[in-house]
């Protein structure tokens, strides 16, 4: 469908990908020169058939500014070619403005426009076009945007005149007053805040959009210093007294009228007048041309979204919960000016109760603030005995905002922080789902206005909070078991046979070539066990085996296993020693020192036999339930028989454990002895260290 437009306005239309489905008139000045050459060349290497010059009569009907149009390409032509082209392509200064375009395409924003872009035509001379952008209207449910690129060089052409004013009046004389009446015009329909500012910093004339912004009447502005308008915490120093920007653009806090905050991005430009005097005298005077765009949306999104990111950062890089909850109420209260903030806990053990409790974690306390270093808060209270705005935030579960704060407002307040006055309170609970595990809160001296931005991000890092609490409660839970499973697995078996199975080995199994091996058995176990109750049997034999069990780690040996009465262990595996028959037999000295202490203690007169013998075993893990590791070979029967073919209270060593152990350790030759399976065998007793 074809518009009928004014001459100056050419029409785009794009869809949702911002792709050209649709162009109306001459559109080639205005777009990227580079796509416009690219287009030619393609025409000019036959890509394109050219046009012939019309012969009938027809006249261009585009303006001046935007004729001619590419050569060898007409309107229509450049038109045709444009389709399907993303808008970014012809116009590059539309880059990085997805989501507002995004906005009014599905009606969120009215419209969005571009000012004062320029271009240079065929001629060499420059062109200005505005583009305003606003919503197509479909009977679908596609959104199509409608681009209309405005010419304005004459606008931009007025408004160099009006900043050259001062010095080209003498040109402009005759039409000062219909050059002022476009001025108006112009300045009436800007969108932007306007202020002319005298060179004394005073304020000369505003235009209707500064005074909808600001919320005062004209009357209110004109006379008065450029501080009217600034924030009161926001007192910049400039070079000229009383003027907004030291350099010639930049950001100002703001203040309306009803004292709201605002940030306006000025640009600011010199306008200097020549004026002669009554004795004929040339005087230069200056007037500063102000010209604002509210950022203020703009500066609390990226405020908000740095905040996000700098929250996500401490939790990230914190291993504990609450260090990580305290380092957010610092960094809360640092980035938006609250002098005291306070991290409470929520008991979860007594929430059912009705009366549920909350605990002071940590506080932040303004280094402004005049208070005694020595100053600690209330650090328990129960939230439906108190009034405080602690357990306002808790009844509410959400965040909450209170101005003018009442005495006893600040939960953790001693007389010392109630003297204070703190009048502003801002808090949030930190939540999953319906459960509250924390509250943070913030206090300043000022009296704020409720803020429903920051609300929402309260609201927002409470979630983000919650969850992180909960994961590492898991977390931490989750490292408990596993510690405690570590710790049962390395109980039961050697540190690197636990490792193979965690790595799924399916048979473990080694051969050590020299190991050492002892068994140990308490004598007359048999009769003993007849005299006493099973309960008082199993306690002896713990205390026992228990020191038996401390000496293994004292000497560096592996516990293979106990059978009843029976303690067996070894020296040489799983990892390899050269001292593995001096290990055992210092374990076997000291199991009868162990012995003889327990009798002193209990009263009673039990005998250990021990037997050691030395040789090579297959050491391993076999089967798929109720892993044990255990030893096999003959090593492993001549050392059972060492202790069996023994003599209570003394220690049996084989030929072969004794000539390690020869000139090191004492022994009594015992001679040959009949071994069952193994027939006659010399053997010998230790007795202990050589003197």
């Amino acid at each position: 469908m074809k518009l009928s437009l004014p001459q100056h306005i050419q029409l785009i239309v794009v869809n949702e990908a911002f792709q050209v489905v649709s162009v109306q008139g001459n559109v080639a000045p205005l777009i990227d020169s580079g796509l416009l050459e690219m287009l030619v060349e393609s025409a000019e290497a036959g890509a394109i058939a050219p046009i012939e010059a019309p012969t009938d009569g027809a006249v261009d009907h585009s303006p001046g500014h935007l004729a001619p149009t590419a050569p060898g390409l007409s309107p229509e032509q450049l038109a045709a070619q444009l389709l399907g082209l993303e808008i970014y392509e012809l116009f590059p200064e539309l880059f990085g403005i997805d989501e507002i375009l995004v906005e009014v395409a599905a009606g969120d924003r009215p419209e969005f426009n571009i000012k004062g872009i320029g271009r240079v035509t065929a001629h060499g001379s420059p062109i200005y076009f505005d583009i305003h952008i606003t919503a197509h209207p479909s009977p679908t449910a596609e959104h199509y945007l409608i681009f209309f690129l405005e010419d304005v060089t004459d606008r931009m052409s007025l408004e160099q005149v009006l900043v050259q004013a001062t010095n080209e009046k003498h040109l402009l004389i005759r039409n000062l007053e219909e050059t002022k009446q476009q001025i108006d015009q112009i300045i009436s329909a800007m969108s932007e805040m306007l202020l002319l500012v005298s060179e004394a910093g005073l304020i000369r004339m505003v235009n209707p959009a500064t005074r909808h912004l600001l919320g005062y009447e004209a009357e209110e502005l004109i006379g008065q210093p450029m501080s009217a308008i600034l924030a009161r915490r926001d007192a910049p120093s400039a070079p000229e007294p009383g003027h907004l920007l030291a350099a010639e653009e930049g950001e100002a806090v703001c203040q309306t009228k009803t004292g709201a905050i605002l940030v306006i991005a000025f640009s600011r430009s010199r306008l200097t007048n020549t004026l002669t005097g009554q004795l004929g005298r040339a005087e230069t005077v200056q007037d500063f041309l102000y010209v604002g765009r509210d950022v203020t949306e703009e500066k609390r999104r990226q405020r908000y979204q740095s905040v996000q990111h700098l929250i996500t950062r401490i939790i990230s890089e914190s291993n504990i919960a609450t260090q990580a909850l305290s380092a957010v109420v610092r960094a809360l209260c640092q980035e938006f000016d609250w002098q005291l903030g306070e991290f409470w806990l929520i008991d979860r053990t007594d929430v059912g109760s009705g009366n549920p409790s909350a605990h002071c974690i940590d506080h932040w306390l303004s280094p402004m603030l005049e208070i005694s270093h020595d100053w600690k808060p209330v650090r328990c209270l129960r939230l439906n005995e108190d009034h405080s705005f602690l357990s306002q935030v808790w009844q509410a579960t959400k965040a909450k905002w209170q101005q003018d704060l009442p005495d006893q407002a600040v939960p953790a307040g001693t007389l010392e922080i109630q003297n204070l006055n703190f009048k502003t309170g801002f808090g949030f609970p930190i939540k999953t789902g319906d459960q509250v595990l924390g509250i943070l809160l913030f206090f300043k001296q000022a009296s704020q206005l409720v803020s429903p931005d920051l609300l929402n991000l309260g609201e927002s890092l409470g979630s983000q909070l919650g969850q992180y609490v909960e994961r590492r409660k898991a977390e931490e839970a989750l490292l408990l078991e596993q510690e405690k499973s570590e710790r049962l697995l390395l109980n039961i078996l050697p540190e690197t046979i636990a490792h193979c199975l965690k790595r799924n080995a399916r048979t473990i199994a080694e051969q050590f070539a020299a190991v050492t091996v002892l068994f140990a058995d308490i004598v007359g176990f048999t009769e003993i066990a007849s005299n006493l109750s099973a309960i008082e049997l199993v306690e002896l034999l713990n205390e026992i085996f228990s020191e038996f069990d401390q000496l293994t780690e004292i000497h560096g040996l592996e516990k293979i296993k106990t059978i009843g009465d029976s303690y067996m262990v070894v020296a040489g595996l799983p990892t390899p020693r050269a001292d593995h028959a001096q290990a055992i037999a210092n374990m076997a000295l000291d199991m009868q020192l162990v012995m003889g202490r327990f009798n002193d203690r209990q009263k009673r007169d039990f005998q250990i036999r021990i037997g050691i013998h030395s040789g090579s075993v297959v050491a391993g893990v076999i089967g798929l339930k109720k892993f044990i590791y255990d030893l096999w070979g003959d090593t492993v029967n001549t050392a059972s028989r060492m202790e069996s073919h023994g003599i209570p209270g003394r220690i049996q060593t084989s030929a072969a454990t004794y000539a390690l152990l020869k000139n090191s350790y004492q022994f009594e030759h015992r001679g040959l002895v009949h071994i069952k399976g193994k027939g006659d065998m010399d053997t010998y007793f230790l007795l202990g260290h050589m003197p």
